[in-house]
């Protein structure tokens, strides 16, 4: 299945399981709004503020499953959302504790209702992406030398904008004498 042909099967199934959930609880809310851009290695779906999000990572290799798991997980938890069941709103603060009430967003009434939309309830998946589609973020580094044992260390982008910027490091196993420098006016690695 191709991400286009996904993406229309996707809203379609959307549509067909919040009609089936507004027939079952006699309620008319708005369809949640269809996504298509989320990026990650572990989420294939995410509800959050009326919207449901898909990531067509893992389309090409779980299809199906989406169709018939991801979708009917995300779709319960808008519902729930919408209808603002317990579970899914903020609790609020424990009068006795001062503590924030816990929400339990995967408890009973999210596995009935996955169940009544054809889903399995679980929690978690266990489809694998396309890595090719998946956006990751790689962290450069900076080279800088220890004064005092001559050690190479490679360090962050943040702090090596820290150092240029003014605020010192130091070497851990040298301490106070292993003030860290630059090598050859830093060099970017990686």
């Amino acid at each position: 299945m191709t991400n286009f042909e996904f993406m229309e099967a996707a809203e379609a199934r959307v549509k067909e399981l919040w009609r089936k959930l507004e027939e079952r609880d006699g309620k008319k809310l708005p369809s949640p709004e269809v996504d298509f851009s989320l990026r990650s290695r572990g989420t294939a779906g995410m509800s959050w503020k009326g919207k449901v999000y898909f990531n067509l990572a893992y389309v090409k290799n779980n299809a199906k499953k989406m169709i018939d798991e991801t979708i009917p997980h995300e779709v319960a938890h808008a519902w729930l959302t919408a209808t603002r069941d317990p579970s899914h709103i903020s609790g609020g603060i424990n009068f006795y504790t001062g503590r924030r009430k816990k929400r339990n967003v995967h408890g009973d009434t999210f596995r009935a209702t996955v169940q009544f939309l054809g889903g399995q309830g679980r929690r978690t998946h266990d489809m694998t992406p396309d890595l090719n589609m998946v956006r990751t973020r790689k962290t450069q580094r900076w080279a800088y030398r220890c004064e005092c044992c001559k050690k190479e260390l490679q360090v962050s982008t943040v702090v090596h904008n820290r150092m240029l910027r003014g605020t010192r490091y130091i070497h851990p196993k040298c301490g106070s004498s292993g003030v860290l420098t630059p090598i050859y006016n830093v060099r970017r690695i990686g």
